[in-house]
């Protein structure tokens, strides 16, 4: 696999490894505070009068903000300079050339064909009542449907026509989504997993990354492709910025419905 990485860069020697253990404690509370953002604080601001949506994005908005904050305090503790330059050398926030951008792409259309197929049996698994779904779950967050209903769309926004306010918060939440994780996952975690757990660090890193996501545990199965696939190419290239290209490319999908309904597309 080609990387665009300078010559000589590696991690700095203020890395330290994290075992197992450590890494339980650094994704599992992250996991813990989304669980109870997504199961108790955005059903309260609903029950509260808020739009489901910007329950969800305050609900969820919030973590990611954090997670984002937690990786800068973590890579300063460990005695780097608060430079643009020795951030990008640390999380590995390197340059894709041509020929990483075109492995880029195809990796990330395989991953998004095995995905679909693993949230179809996750949809049919839900269907057959093996992976129950919360009563509450607001109409636009069905595992099913969900962004393919204009009418439940329409109501998690408050109406969609011409309403370019739920595009402009679908971006502030993408924002924090893919740079509050990839921070967080692969700029600081990472590189210490892979000191700890050498070839296998893309299970172990995938694993974790799609149990994160308990918040939604029905769709976990359906994660695996992209969490695990994302990560072992990550790690290949030795380069953060492909998984936040695909980590980017698979989440900014969710803006399509929503640009459709806010232009009248729908119906």
């Amino acid at each position: 696999m080609t990387s665009s990485i300078p010559s000589g860069s590696q991690p700095t020697n203020t890395i330290r490894p994290m075992p197992f253990g450590l890494s339980l404690v650094y994704f599992g509370i992250p996991t813990a505070v989304f669980f109870v953002g997504f199961h108790v604080v955005m059903p309260a601001l609903i029950a509260a009068g808020n739009r489901p949506f910007y329950a969800f994005l305050l609900a969820t908005g919030t973590p990611l903000a954090l997670m984002l904050a937690a990786s800068l305090v973590a890579y300063r503790l460990e005695g780097n300079a608060m430079t643009w330059p020795d951030l990008r050398h640390r999380f590995r926030l390197h340059p894709m050339s041509g020929k990483t951008w075109l492995s880029t792409i195809g990796v990330f259309i395989l991953l998004f064909l095995f995905t679909g197929i693993a949230l179809g049996i996750c949809q049919r698994l839900i269907a057959a009542g093996v992976m129950p779904v919360p009563k509450s779950l607001p109409a636009w967050l069905d595992p099913v449907s969900g962004m393919l209903d204009i009418s439940a769309m329409d109501q998690a926004f408050g109406g969609l026509t011409g309403n370019w306010v739920a595009v402009i918060s679908y971006l502030i939440l993408l924002a924090l989504n893919i740079i509050g994780e990839e921070f967080w996952w692969r700029g600081y975690i990472l590189p210490r997993q892979e000191l700890a757990f050498g070839k296998g660090t893309w299970v172990i890193h995938g694993t974790m990354w799609a149990l994160f996501h308990a918040f939604k545990w029905w769709h976990i199965i359906g994660l695996l492709p992209m969490t695990l696939g994302l990560s072992l190419y990550v790690i290949r290239s030795r380069n953060t910025t492909p998984g936040i290209v695909m980590h980017l490319a698979f989440n900014a999908l969710g803006l399509i419905p929503i640009i459709l309904g806010v232009l009248g597309k729908f119906g």
